[in-house]
């Protein structure tokens, strides 16, 4: 027996058009809306929802303006006016800058002037609420939500040194075995009393450095400490600056001990 209501013409054929339609239609619904914004180019799409919208004459925007997106490692929610208010006497633009929520613990910060955006990224780190966050140049090419923030820039001191080596070319060499150094105008800055200091990015997706093992010659080894300048909460647990203490895995699981 073969299968009934296999001719599509007529009134059969616009119910299975109109079913597959509404199955389709549910089908969406249980996709989230990345998922639908990712994949729209799989897409089937009607002449109408085809037609091209031109943005780029009524969008151009007469202001220029210099942007930083920044991600808050805190899972508190976020009073954007309270962090304007922290924030607007350590930054002093020239100009006042506006704050937008964008994303999930992700504020865009927009500046009238190159120069104030670019010192906020040239005095890093920056902590909010004693968590950290991590900012980087913004220019709405992708959504703020594929945006990754991974690093930051630290002053680290290291310390244990003999004195004979304490110059700005060693600093500089145990510097970049932890990531890519920064420039600094005045050698002064990078030597201490008993100790270095270099600034560094450094990949906050990985447990901090705690030190490093120096050869001083071919028979003599030691192990130099480093010390994070203006280090926000971290985990004692496992080294990260994403979570305090009590949201650590390894915390929960030991159950505190």
């Amino acid at each position: 027996m073969g299968f009934v209501g296999c001719n599509f013409s007529g009134v059969g054929k616009h119910l299975f058009s109109s079913n597959l339609y509404f199955l389709l239609t549910i089908f969406s619904s249980l996709l989230t809306m990345d998922d639908v914004l990712d994949d729209w180019k799989k897409l089937s799409l009607t002449d109408v929802e085809g037609a091209k919208v031109n943005l780029r004459k009524s969008k151009k925007r007469s202001v220029k303006e210099y942007v930083l997106a920044a991600k808050f490692l805190t899972r508190r929610a976020l009073n954007v006016e309270v962090i304007g208010r922290t924030f607007k006497p350590l930054w002093r633009a020239r100009n006042d800058f506006k704050i937008r929520e964008a994303d999930d613990h992700i504020l865009l910060f927009a500046f009238e002037f190159e120069n104030d955006a670019e010192r906020v990224l040239a005095t890093e780190p920056w902590v909010f609420d004693k968590h950290l966050v991590l900012f980087q140049r913004y220019d709405f090419t992708i959504p703020t939500g594929k945006l990754r923030f991974t690093t930051t820039k630290f002053w680290i001191q290291i310390h244990g040194l003999p004195l004979n080596m304490l110059d700005t070319e060693t600093a500089v060499e145990i510097g970049e075995t932890i990531g890519p150094v920064s420039k600094t105008e005045h050698n002064k800055e990078m030597v201490g009393g008993t100790f270095l200091r270099v600034k560094v990015e450094v990949d906050v997706t990985k447990p901090l450095c705690r030190g490093r093992k120096v050869a001083l010659n071919d028979d003599n080894e030691i192990w130099v400490s480093f010390k994070y300048e203006k280090l926000p909460n971290f985990c004692y647990w496992c080294g990260m600056v994403s979570h305090a203490d009590k949201e650590c895995d390894v915390w929960l699981s030991s159950k505190g001990n």
